[in-house]
């Protein structure tokens, strides 16, 4: 019991770290996008699509149009906005469909470790979530997978995962916030 309580420990002290250096203006900018979007589409591979998965089902909930990459789904315009989740910024499905989206002139949110990423460069803002130290140095995450290769264990990705999970859920609470909803955090 006491590693996993050292490791809950762990983890949610990174989380508060990583809310604490949130750039407001980033976080202003993306409320403001997902906001104005006439459509939000939401991307990621691996865990990150699990993220992705979540997030879209909470913005619907929010009464947003918002769907998942690569589900039925209509056709990203430029009124739209892509949210894409990767911990490298790197992963080359992710990296792709924000191209496309670049392409057509919706706007991008990444979600990344790395702002400086592909990912990053593609994304007119940026939500940098601490967690991966560095990017993988080879193959994309679909061909790693395929060859067997898996992440070491590490708390790595978890801290992404669980600081992106938190970080997603508090962009909600600003969209209810500027909705003019009352939440449940608010006294």
């Amino acid at each position: 019991m006491r590693f996993m309580q050292a490791a809950v420990d762990a983890i949610l002290k990174h989380i508060r770290k990583c809310c604490e250096k949130l750039d407001p203006r980033q976080v202003d900018a993306a409320v403001q996008g997902l906001t104005s979007a006439e459509r939000i589409f939401v991307a990621g591979a691996g865990r990150s699509e699990i993220l992705a998965r979540n997030f879209a089902l909470r913005l619907q909930r929010l009464g947003l149009r918002a769907y998942i990459v690569g589900d039925v789904a209509p056709t990203i315009t430029a009124r739209d906005m892509l949210v894409a989740i990767s911990g490298s910024g790197e992963t080359d499905s992710v990296t792709s469909i924000a191209e496309t989206a670049r392409k057509v002139g919706a706007k991008i949110l990444a979600v990344t470790s790395f702002p400086q990423s592909t990912l990053g460069r593609q994304a007119d803002f940026v939500l940098h979530v601490a967690g991966r130290e560095k990017p993988w140095e080879r193959g994309s995450y679909v061909e790693r997978m395929v060859q067997g290769e898996h992440e070491p264990p590490s708390p790595t990705g978890a801290l992404f995962e669980s600081a992106c999970f938190i970080l997603l859920e508090g962009l909600c609470a600003e969209i209810l916030e500027r909705k003019g909803a009352r939440t449940q955090w608010q006294k």
